[in-house]
């Protein structure tokens, strides 16, 4: 097989990273693995300090063969010749330590995509907590709401009831005032 199906790829084990691995792993004897930007940095960290501790599970690395860079995308021909010469008992163990690997590699993966759906569940749980809070809170609003649009027709009412009784007053007054002009009108005109 040429080309190898994306969900047989191997997945970086950095934390935060597991980006998809294509052409070069680096593959630790804990049996982890991380992309080439990772496992470069880890190098140089085993470089600086022998004894430091892989970053997926915290083993301490021994020595430089700790962690060994690997080509994924080499033919098949080129990887079945790393095996020639090997004994057929031999070639099993490889085959038996290898298909361990890809085994724990499918079960941290497995672990991964676990943590992601439990961290999406809570987060879906939590997102549907602050709809309900926002829905309630809405839900509130608008009875405030109704309350207020409420007192405000009340204090329309009140409003064109006080100004209907303004302009009644204001008239009965002005005839008022004309009745008592009208009346001091008769008497100046009754004296003269």
């Amino acid at each position: 097989m040429a080309s190898t199906v994306t969900r047989d790829r191997l997945v970086c084990n950095s934390s935060g990273c597991y980006q998809q691995i294509e052409c070069t792993a680096w593959i630790t004897l804990c049996s982890h693995v991380f992309c080439a930007e990772h496992g470069r940095e880890l190098r140089q960290r085993l470089t600086a300090n022998p004894g430091s501790p892989c970053p997926a599970c915290g083993s301490l690395f021994r020595d430089g063969q700790s962690l060994l860079e690997r080509k994924l995308d080499h033919p098949v021909q080129v990887r079945a010749l790393q095996l020639c010469g090997y004994n057929p008992e031999v070639i099993m163990e490889i085959a038996t330590v290898a298909i361990a690997f890809w085994n724990h590699q499918k079960l941290q993966v497995c672990a991964n995509l676990t943590r992601k759906n439990e961290f999406y569940k809570e987060s879906a749980l939590v997102a549907r907590k602050e709809r309900d809070d926002a829905e309630e809170q809405l839900r509130r609003v608008k009875v405030q709401l109704g309350q207020v649009q409420a007192e405000n027709h009340e204090l329309k009412e009140k409003m064109v009831a006080t100004k209907r009784n303004r302009r009644r007053d204001s008239s009965e007054r002005d005839h008022k005032k004309l009745g008592i002009e009208k009346q001091r009108r008769q008497e100046d005109d009754f004296l003269l």
